[in-house]
This record gives C-alpha cells, structure tokens and sequence, in this order.
C-alpha cells in the first residue's frame, strides 16, 4: 500500500516541488520515498513513490523498481502473488520476495493478459521503455485510486486529489456533484470518472489505458461481472461453496510480514472474517469497533458476543460522541480535498486513527458483503417482487414482513411493500423532493443517471450498489481515511472468485424464513453466537448526525446558519426555516444535514 505520483511536462519538477509532493505522499508511504526521472519521448516524466512496507520489507523492494526495461509504480496488494511467481520461476529469477517483482515480471511475460491472472487490489503505473508507452489500470471493484489531470500539453496523475491540486491553479468546482450531494445523496456521485474539481478525473476500475504520443491510445475493458444462475445449487451447496472461497480469500489476505487487525461491527459480515480468521488460521486479530449511544445504531451485544466466543486479546471500542466534531471534520476534509461522503466514512476515520496509533498496519472489513448477498432492506423489496409468480409468494411475503421488514422505517419502502408494487429508486433517493426545495433554481438539477447492469430487478440493484452507488463510496472513503493514518484497509469479500461464484447463486436463495444474507446466516451457524447470525437489523457502521452534532447549541445554529459559499447552492431563509422545523432523527433528514455541513467547510477551503 503506498503512494503514486507522476508528471509528464515540458518541465522536469524542482527539487523543491518534489520535497513539497514527498510530504504530501508521507501519510500513504513514510517507509520509503522514491525518484524517477525518465525523457519520455518529447518531454519530461517524473515519478514518486512513497512506500507502507507490508511484503517484503527490505530496501531492495522499494520504488519505482525497474526490471525488462521497465519502470513499476504499484499501490495495493497482489494476495496470489506467491502462485504467480510459482508458475514464472521455471524461467525467471528473483532478486527480492515482493509481489512488485512478481507484478513486473508477470507483465513482461504475459503481457496485458497477467491481469487475468492476478487477484488483489492495485493501481499500477509502467513505464515501458521497450515500447514506448505508458500503461496504467486499476483493480476489479477500484479498491485503490488513482485520479489524472490531462490536457494538451501534460499529463499529472496520482493516488489522492490533493497531490495533483497540488500541481495546478485555478480549478474549478464541478457544481454538478455539489447538486448531486445535497439533493440525492451520497449514491450520485461515483457512477462516472468526475469529482469535485471539473479538471481531476478517476481512472476507471477493471480499466487498462495505453498512453503513448500525448495521448490515451487504448482503453479496455479486462473484466465484466454478469447475473448467471445456477438453478441447481441449493441452499446447503451455495453454503459451502461460498465458505470455501471465503476461506480461501481470507488465507490470501493473510498474507503480510507485518500485524493484522480487524474493524469489527456486530454485523455478520464482519463478524464472520473474524471467525473464520481465528478458527481456521489461529488468527486472533486486534478488534476495532465503533460504539453509538443510539439504540437504532448500537451493535454492543453483538460485538461483544463475539469477542467473548473467541477471545481475543486487545479489543477497541470507540464511543462516538461530539465532542471536536468540525474540527474533524475540517481535519479531514483538508486531508481528502473533498466532501467526507457519509457519516460512516467520518467515524471511520475516528477508527482508522486509533489503529494508526496501534502496532498495526492492516486491517479487515466487510465491505462487499451485502451486494453479494443481498444485504439491504431495499433488496428484500425487490426480491419479493420477483417472487410474485411463485407458488408460495405469499408465505415469502408474511415472512418478509414480520422478519427483516418490520425494521424498515423508510416510508417509500414500507407503501412498496405493503401495496406490492415495482421498486424504483424513489425509496433509495427519499427526500430528494424537499431537498430540491431548499435549493436555488440554478442547482435543482442534478446530472445523475442509473446504469443498467442486469435484467433481474434485484440483482440490477446489487451491481448497481456494487459498481457505482455505495460499494465505490465506502471503499474510496476508507482507503483516505486508513492511509492518512498509514494503515492498509483490505476487503476479503472483494475476491473475484468468491464474487463470481456469489452472482450465480439463484435469486431465490438468497432471502428465506424473513432474512436476508441467508447463505452467509447458514454459514455463521458454524462460526457464530446465534445473536449476530439470526439478528434481522441492518445497521453496519452508522449514525445520526444527533450523536454528532448538537443542534441545540446556539453557536453550532450559528454556524450553519453563517454566510458562506454555500448558500450560493442552497436557500438560506428556506434552510433556516427547515432547522427550525424539521426531525434530524429521520435518516435522510440526518443524511442531508451532514452533507451541508460537509459542503459549508468544502467549498470555503477551495
């Protein structure tokens, strides 16, 4: 895990922008920092790299690492990188253990086609001499960043925002997204290749792109997830199989010569890696988890019932509470150089600063699980109806109700299910008419479009989530939140096999006696108390902006309420008035409220 900078220009970099760049990059890589300067074909190339060593940790696998001709820049983690190397030491050699020189050499052997070999997380740059080019790509599910700046004359690219900002002036706030943020949330806004600044782009995930003459040659496509049931597999064999490549995928991700730990809510996703970690690897891991006071959002028991059945060693539970809340927040938002995205991602950075403070250097998660398995309660919405035709649709129905679904409190999902009509994105965009209230004319447009994935409504909406709506949010937001902290984030559900294998589990499977996730709930019967794997809340790592924020203080109305750049965007008498009347309890409500306070310090920093 590390840090990526390059700058193709007319002009070589200074030493003195090169020192600035370095300790901008420092957070993501204080082990090691590296130089390249190459003349690459008319003008001037540069690289910088800073490195967190977790394989390999000797001098010898630093970077930029140079092998064939060619020059790597790589951020991220190949897991399979011993089996590669297995098949290419029958006709190379190797200087260090690294999965950088496995990565290299795989490339120079197979060519674009290594991609297909490799299972982890990356971003990775070459420069290939040989030919003459520039390759870039970016991992299956975009677990690692990398955005770029290009016009005519050159080309800056790197792991966060900020290091390219660094390098330009007078850039332009993409007001799109800030429409995008406030009136429809945080789903709208990684479904393209902007951000907040029109000139910054995100490079794809599952993308390669060949730069040669001042120019993207070629963009391809490398991987594609496709909806394929397996109408033979029943509920026992879908069990096992997917236990067996979660087993699999957490063995891989085991795989580090420095300490391990594991951000642990009371949920089974989570739970489960934990298990599995200490029952089958003898993998007892650092726990990390986050505490509300909030009932709706409190996972104590469950955590706790966990820790106990395992006994692990050093637990952290974090109580969320107000106090420094804008400071952090300012914090933050000057370190990621745009909106914190959710309030997830806000106390995930309270925990990400408590393992930084930790010997280790790792942590787990779950992120992935729910859009493999059919986590959410909008999911259940749409698995009923695709059960209308069945025999026993009223039975799932019934089911339904006095299981999972009496714990939703959205009203647009409750009318869809009780009036059994077709679920749209209205539920999951609840709010978005009063939000538009509060806007100024100019910005109650947003330009957010839904992609299609899939036929099947529900599973349409798992790639959707997975793809562009959520599963992109949290793992852009932990990836800035841990390596501010010098901490590598990994996700074990996010393995192509395991993924692949999830996406031909019928659609019936997946939700039975009530419960969503059921296959996962079939497998925690072996690893789990019975209170995490039969609990029906959804809850994850979540909060009210009330455990935040007190909106009973004066000086906090006061700020909100204190002129600034963002009133340019939203009505300042309506937002007034909407304060005053309004129950912040109510998740969208909470949601919205978040996202201006986030927007209010945003664009007063820019």
């Amino acid at each position: 895990m590390c840090g990526i900078f390059g700058a193709l220009s007319s002009k070589i970099l200074s030493n003195n922008e090169i020192s600035n760049l370095k300790n901008l990059m420092d957070a993501r890589g204080p082990d090691s920092k590296g130089v390249y300067k190459y003349n690459f074909q008319d003008r001037k190339l540069c690289f910088i790299f800073s490195r967190l060593s977790i394989i390999s940790l000797g001098k010898d696998s630093n970077q930029p690492f140079e092998k064939f001709g060619k020059i790597i820049m790589f951020n991220g983690e190949i897991y399979n990188y011993l089996e590669i190397r297995k098949d290419l030491e029958t006709k190379y050699s190797f200087k260090t253990n690294s999965d950088t020189e496995v990565l290299i050499t795989a490339y120079h052997e197979y060519g674009n086609e290594f991609l297909k070999k490799v299972e982890g997380m990356f971003s990775i740059v070459i420069l290939d001499k040989i030919n003459n080019y520039i390759f870039f790509c970016r991992d299956r599910f975009g677990e690692k960043p990398l955005y770029y700046f290009k016009n005519k004359k050159e080309l800056i690219f790197g792991s966060e925002i900020k290091y390219i900002k660094s390098q330009l002036k007078n850039l332009s706030i993409n007001e799109k997204k800030i429409s995008n943020l406030l009136i429809k949330g945080f789903r709208s806004i990684m479904n393209d290749d902007e951000t907040f600044f029109n000139e910054i782009k995100s490079f794809p995930k599952g993308e390669f792109w060949i730069y040669k003459d001042g120019i993207f040659k070629s963009r391809n496509k490398y991987w594609k997830l496709n909806y394929k049931p397996n109408y033979i597999l029943t509920t026992n064999t879908a069990s096992e199989i997917t236990e067996a490549k979660l087993i699999e995928s957490i063995k891989l991700r085991l795989r580090a010569d420095v300490n391990i730990a594991h951000s642990l809510s009371g949920g089974i996703d989570s739970a489960l890696i934990a298990a599995i970690a200490a029952k089958k690897f003898n993998k007892k891991l650092d726990c990390f988890s986050i505490i509300d006071n909030d009932k709706r959002y409190n996972e104590k028991k469950n955590i706790d019932s966990i820790l106990k059945k395992y006994e692990f060693d050093k637990t952290n539970q974090i109580l969320i509470s107000k106090k420094n809340f804008i400071n952090n927040l300012n914090a933050q938002i000057n370190s990621h150089q745009s909106p914190v995205l959710t309030v997830t991602s806000y106390i995930t950075n309270l925990l990400a600063k408590k393992v930084g403070q930790s010997k280790n250097k790792v942590i787990f998660s779950g992120v992935g699980s729910d859009e493999l398995f059919s986590g959410y309660y909008d999911y259940g919405a749409r698995w009923l109806y695709e059960m209308k035709t069945k025999k026993n649709f009223k039975t799932k129905l019934k089911e339904w109700l006095q299981g999972q679904g009496k714990y939703i409190e959205n009203p647009i999902l409750i009318d869809i299910l009780k009036n059994n009509l077709k679920p749209s994105k209205k539920n999951l965009f609840h709010g978005e008419q009063k939000f538009k209230q509060l806007m100024n004319k100019r910005y109650i447009n947003t330009n957010y479009r839904s992609l299609k994935y899939s036929n099947s409504n529900l599973r349409n909406q798992m790639q959707t989530d997975l793809f562009s709506e959520v599963v992109p949010i949290v793992l852009n937001q932990d990836d800035l939140n841990y390596m501010d902290n010098s901490v590598e984030n990994r996700s074990p559900f996010l393995d192509r096999n395991l993924v692949e294998f999830a996406y031909t589990i019928p659609n019936n499977l997946l939700i039975q006696k009530g419960m969503s996730k059921y296959i996962l709930r079939n497998i925690g019967k072996k690893y789990l108390p019975k209170i995490i794997y039969q609990d029906k809340r959804k809850i994850g790592f979540n909060a009210s902006i009330n455990s935040l924020f007190d909106l009973r203080n004066k000086s906090n109305i006061n700020f909100l309420l204190d002129e600034g750049k963002i009133f340019k965007y939203v009505n300042r008498k309506k937002f007034e008035s909407f304060l005053k009347n309004e129950d912040f309890s109510v998740s969208s409500f909470s949601k919205f409220l978040f996202s201006f306070i986030n927007l209010k310090i945003f664009l007063e920093k820019c």
